[in-house]
């Protein structure tokens, strides 16, 4: 299993500061035993509300899938990523690289005709820091169109510790067009 995940958001008015958030993902899973996998996953996050520039998050781990059927499945995923963080302006923080936890819960289901549905929440436990720990939070609806194109509606929360005078939890609603090959 593999998949790469783009969210964009870019917003402004008259008056207020404009905000951006890009965030690319990407996650690969290798079955190794019936209902255990190994996971790697890859994160590229820019938040002007977080003051965040670039974060970098590459790890990994062992998942689980609790139960997997042709329609649904629950997996529980746990391991460690290094983490890379750069701010703007360029704050001094105890640290810019980090290891940190990994644990997380993807849920998804394909039970009504055409419409796929997924809760993805990832947490990061802070192992050498003390800050509370960072959580990524998805659901999204699919809808297969013809010739493999798909629309969908997306909900997602992204929350962290930012530096002094940024905002620590930034979320949004997006749709978009896909097309599976």
């Amino acid at each position: 299993m593999a998949g790469i995940t783009d969210t964009t958001s870019f917003s402004g008015q008259t008056g207020a500061t404009r905000t951006n958030l890009i965030d690319l993902q990407e996650q690969e899973g290798l079955f190794f035993k019936k209902n255990w996998n190994v996971v790697s996953l890859e994160d590229f996050l820019h938040s002007s509300q977080q003051s965040l520039d670039l974060r970098t998050t590459l790890g990994g781990g062992v998942g689980r899938h609790l139960f997997r059927t042709n329609w649904t499945f629950l997996a529980l995923i746990g391991g460690t990523v290094y983490t890379h963080e750069n701010f703007t302006p360029n704050i001094q923080l105890e640290s810019d690289q980090n290891i940190e936890g990994l644990a997380g819960i993807e849920y998804k289901s394909s039970a009504l005709i055409d419409i796929r549905s997924c809760l993805r929440r990832w947490s990061f436990p802070w192992i050498l820091r003390s800050w509370p720990p960072a959580c990524y939070s998805e659901t999204y609806f699919n809808r297969k169109l013809t010739n493999n194109f798909s629309t969908n509606l997306s909900f997602w929360d992204n929350y962290d510790s930012p530096p002094p005078n940024s905002k620590g939890n930034e979320f949004g609603i997006s749709s978009g067009v896909g097309w599976t090959f």
